[in-house]
């Protein structure tokens, strides 16, 4: 089930419970099932719940997901962050908060996606950084999804403010990849606009070679920081299960170099999957993938072997070796001029062994008779 509260500001219509959503959270609190996803959009126009119903309905252990847009209300803004749901997707009014607010959050969320909306306040790296600790505490999250966004467009009475040092961000955030161990996929694409964090780039790559569950890393361009390529092609040669995209899911790929690691990364996982499969198809899995995709690259054969070396015992012990070395006969005819036999060879040495011993023998008694 889900359900869409939201007012329309192109209309310039709003939606609020007359109640101020009170008997809504009432029949929630006595729900038995899950509710599935419930999202909140209301933008300037107003809103649908009063403060004390909206503190109510987040505090629910009945969703699934919450998709919420910029709570206006310090109280309720900050209560998002410890909902009781799988998936939070959540616009944060993050120039309302302090540092030391975050200090009490409890991330339950797996799927997590904040956009943060950010003022010239001097404090936003903080907010920042003190919500990716909070990230980096919960240890549960599988998907993570940040970005940053400007209150309002750049102007001349709002100008332009980057993060000038990113040190500390990147910190944080490689902190929150390595405390989370089931971290599959990270989304870091809406950063760049507001940090110039490329050059750290490297650094977000190393947190990530050695993590067993990341699939896909989604950054934007970066290549000025990295012209050869050394830093992708190190994470690719680590990590084999990655794949690093970029702003419209494209695999970030320079040059064959880079695409000879995913053919072969591409191989390697394809390879483990195939253990996985049932023990009556994965023989003719195993030749097909070595006939199709790894004949003519001697590392992708041997890696092919090195994981289903089982499959070609299984083979070999299936094949006659007197097929594979056939000794053909050979008539006896062909032999007999250049082979003696053995016997034949000793006999006619007693022969002649016999005849000298005989005239040997005759001369000493000859000479005996004079």
């Amino acid at each position: 089930m889900e359900m869409t509260l939201a007012g329309n500001e192109l209309e310039r219509c709003s939606f609020a419970f007359r109640d101020g959503g009170k008997e809504f959270v009432n029949v929630l609190e006595k729900r038995q099932s899950a509710f599935g996803t419930l999202n909140i959009y209301f933008g300037k126009l107003g809103k649908a719940f009063k403060c004390d119903n909206l503190q109510r309905l987040l505090k629910l252990d009945v969703f699934e997901k919450l998709k919420l847009h910029s709570l206006d209300e310090k109280e309720c803004a900050i209560l998002p962050f410890s909902a009781q749901v799988n998936g939070l997707d959540y616009d944060v009014d993050a120039h309302l908060f302090e540092p030391e607010d975050f200090e009490s959050v409890n991330i339950v969320a797996k799927d997590l996606n904040l956009r943060l909306i950010l003022d010239n306040s001097n404090n936003f790296n903080e907010v920042v950084n003190s919500v990716l600790d909070r990230v980096a505490a919960s240890g549960k999250v599988e998907r993570l999804t940040l970005a940053t966004h400007y209150i309002e467009f750049p102007s001349d009475a709002f100008p332009y403010r980057e993060i000038d040092d990113l040190t500390p961000f990147t910190r944080a955030l490689v902190t929150a990849i390595i405390n989370n161990p089931k971290l599959s996929y990270l989304d870091l694409s809406s950063m760049y606009w507001h940090m110039d964090w490329a050059p750290h780039v490297k650094e977000i790559f190393e947190a990530l070679e050695a993590h067993e569950e990341i699939r896909t890393l989604k950054i934007s361009q970066y290549r000025y920081n990295d012209p050869n390529y050394s830093w992708l092609k190190q994470l690719l040669s680590r990590n084999r299960k990655i794949a690093v995209v970029g702003d419209w899911n494209e695999r970030l790929s320079y040059g064959s170099s880079v695409d000879k690691l995913y053919a072969l990364n591409g191989l390697y996982c394809g390879s483990a999957d195939l253990k996985q499969d049932a023990a009556s198809s994965r023989p003719l899995l195993v030749v097909t993938s070595l006939i199709e995709k790894a004949l003519r690259n001697f590392q992708h054969i041997s890696l092919l072997l090195a994981d289903h070396s089982d499959i070609l015992c299984e083979f070999l012990n299936d094949v006659e070796l007197e097929a594979l070395v056939a000794v053909p006969s050979v008539p006896e005819e062909t032999l007999a001029p250049a082979t003696v036999p053995t016997e034949s060879k000793h006999h006619g040495t007693s022969k002649r062994s016999s005849k000298t011993s005989s005239s040997r023998a005759a001369k000493r008694a000859a000479r005996g008779t004079k």
